[in-house]
């Protein structure tokens, strides 16, 4: 397996759309130095500045990760090579995992480039270093983010090994993301606030993990539970994916 995640790695690096999402999550994150210095206008907050990032960023980077995985995820399928692969001895399970294990790393440096890149441009910004935020907060914030991300990632990739269709799997994926954000203003519009049922849904997630880092809650248990629900519906979603792609017939 551990040469099937080498050749995968190696394969995924030569398709453009890599560079072009890791591109674009370093310059539209690097650039929201420019919503900080708004913030900054309304109020003396460093803390203030970092949610406004985590506010700002959460739909975007969910949206380019959404991207990059339905494209990885589907292109053997679209390039008719997914038996070709098969018929050198590798199982389909092997397969599935290699797929898995490269993109939430894929995506997993994806995120981490792009808060770096803030990081760097806040530092210019300030003409030096500075944080208001401390390094264990930060660590929890950006573990809770990547399984948001890895919830969305595992959604698209049970479409896309059903489907077997780029363009199915980037609409669907994206599809989901409305009916989620749609979701969650019937409930504002609704005058309902479930934190529970908000909790399960990894846009909203993100973007209210800006409120505890205003109020400096990011240790809160209520905050780490959107973390165990991520969790939970990953290992979910990608045992049953797999076990689907050990029967599905391929052509």
């Amino acid at each position: 397996m551990k040469k099937n995640i080498v050749t995968e790695f190696y394969k995924n690096a030569l398709y453009w759309i890599v560079w072009v999402t890791f591109l674009a999550g370093i310059v539209i994150c690097g650039s929201m130095i420019r919503d900080n210095y708004i913030a900054s206008q309304i109020a003396e907050s460093s803390r203030l500045r970092y949610a406004v990032f985590v506010q700002c960023s959460a739909r975007v980077m969910m949206a380019i990760s959404v991207l990059l995985t339905a494209y990885l995820c589907t292109a053997d399928f679209s390039e008719r090579t997914v038996q070709n692969i098969l018929s050198t001895g590798v199982s389909r399970k092997s397969y599935f995992l290699s797929k898995m294990t490269v993109m939430g790393v894929y995506t997993l440096l994806l995120y981490a480039v792009s808060w770096i890149a803030y990081g760097l441009a806040y530092t210019v910004q300030q003409k030096g270093f500075q944080i208001a935020v401390t390094p264990g907060e930060i660590a929890v914030l950006f573990g809770v983010a990547v399984l948001q991300i890895w919830v969305y990632c595992s959604i698209v990739n049970l479409i896309g090994f059903i489907s077997g269709s780029q363009f199915i799997t980037m609409v669907s994926g994206f599809g989901w993301m409305v009916v989620e954000l749609l979701a969650r203003g019937v409930l504002d519009m609704a005058g309902v606030v479930d934190m529970t049922m908000l909790r399960m849904f990894p846009i909203n997630v993100l973007e209210l993990s800006s409120q505890k880092v205003v109020l400096g809650e990011l240790y809160d248990v209520s905050f780490w539970i959107s973390g165990v629900y991520a969790l939970v519906f990953i290992v979910v979603l990608n045992v049953g994916c797999c076990l689907y792609f050990e029967r599905k017939d391929i052509h």
